[in-house]
């Protein structure tokens, strides 16, 4: 993205940016356990991130709430009874999204396993339903 465009500068043109950065946003799917003795992973650190687009606001967002409620109530809790909270936001996460993430991390082998003619014939076929697709598909429940 050329500097100033999607920027600071284009809403305030005495602004600078000094440096940027990028990074990659893996889409292998959800770790084995987000979950460890005081400790909650969240978001895409967790692999709540799905798998078609690299988005994961809703999910990230939702999870980031769950965390929070485990986490205080974890803090308020015994020692002895912290880890079966924290195992219980890995467990309320999963049963929220993980079945979507699972389809959607087939939809993405699918789809990478295509040549880009085969994609671009594959899109071309459903134009015609493009507006049925924006009204019944929902971005972050791709599974459903």
């Amino acid at each position: 993205m050329p500097a100033g465009r999607g920027t600071s500068r284009s809403c305030s043109p005495k602004s600078k940016v000094d440096a940027t950065k990028s990074g990659s946003v893996l889409v292998s799917g959800p770790v084995d356990k987000c979950w460890s003795e005081n400790f909650l992973v969240v978001g895409d650190a967790a692999g709540q991130v799905k798998q078609t687009t690299g988005g994961g606001i809703v999910i990230g967002g939702y999870s980031g709430i769950l965390a929070g409620k485990a986490a205080a109530s974890a803090a308020q809790s015994p020692q002895d009874q912290r880890w079966k909270i924290l195992m219980q936001y890995d467990q309320e996460w999963r049963d929220k999204f993980a079945s979507d993430l699972r389809r959607m991390g087939i939809a993405h082998r699918v789809f990478a396993g295509l040549s880009d003619e085969t994609l671009n014939r594959l899109f071309e076929a459903v134009r015609d339903y493009l507006p049925e697709i924006e009204e019944y598909a929902d971005m972050d429940f791709q599974g459903k």
